[in-house]
């Protein structure tokens, strides 16, 4: 009895790993020979490739369209940025200093101005026995307006001062660096988008060649069919 119980629990574990006998007879070697047939059908292959090809040509429109629109983009950008520096260089750059010329000859003649203002109140009130009260505050709002009109004058010739010797090279010099700029992206977008065309062309230049194969293939076994069949006919 002690072998008996090994021998048993032996045999039904060797029974639970047999091979399902029923599941791989029911099993069709023709089924996976369809499917692989199904997979490597020449008419199949040849649909599916014609689909691609008209994928890539429709795929090969929408990017030249959408490159024609980068281009105009990048161009326009190129035009404003050149007329921009040409537009500064020619006109702006000596209005800009212009006005500022103007702005501290205003303060020098406003300065020039509440001087003599000034001046004649003090002969005034020297030559007419005013209150001594009245002529301190008249002629210490003269005295506030010039010392005003002088740091205007100041403000004014350190602005146009800086303008020529620093904001007018520099206003310059970055308009023509975002000319620069502007070039560079349009030859950089020149450059990407034929590469992006060259790269659709090859992948439908591929489809076209293999859609060719795949006629020849066609071609080729249905010759050979109808070679077997006139052999079968003179049997």
């Amino acid at each position: 009895m002690r072998f008996f119980l090994p021998t048993v629990l032996v045999a039904l574990f060797g029974f639970l790993l047999l091979p399902d006998i029923p599941s791989l007879l029911a099993q069709n070697p023709d089924d996976e020979n369809s499917a692989e047939e199904a997979a490597q059908d020449p008419a199949e292959e040849l649909r599916v490739a014609q689909q691609q090809l008209n994928l890539a040509h429709l795929r090969l429109t929408a990017l030249l369209t959408d490159h024609d629109l980068g281009m105009l983009t990048a161009q326009a950008e190129v035009d404003a940025s050149r007329s921009a520096l040409q537009m500064f260089s020619d006109f702006e750059a000596e209005l800009e200093t212009g006005d500022r010329q103007l702005a501290l000859n205003y303060a020098q003649d406003a300065l020039a101005d509440a001087i003599e203002e000034r001046e004649q109140l003090s002969f005034m009130y020297e030559s007419n026995a005013l209150a001594s009260a009245t002529a301190q505050i008249v002629m210490d709002r003269a005295a506030r307006s010039i010392e005003r009109q002088k740091v205007e004058v100041t403000i004014q010739e350190k602005g146009l001062l800086a303008w020529r010797s620093f904001g007018l090279a520099n206003q310059q010099k970055a308009l023509g660096h975002d000319a620069v700029l502007a070039q560079a992206s349009l030859e950089n977008v020149i450059a990407s988008q034929e590469l992006e065309t060259a790269e659709l062309e090859i992948e439908t230049a591929e489809l076209e060649l293999q859609i060719k194969k795949l006629k020849k293939k066609i071609a080729a076994a249905g010759v050979t069919d109808a070679a077997e069949e006139g052999v079968e006919s003179e049997g």
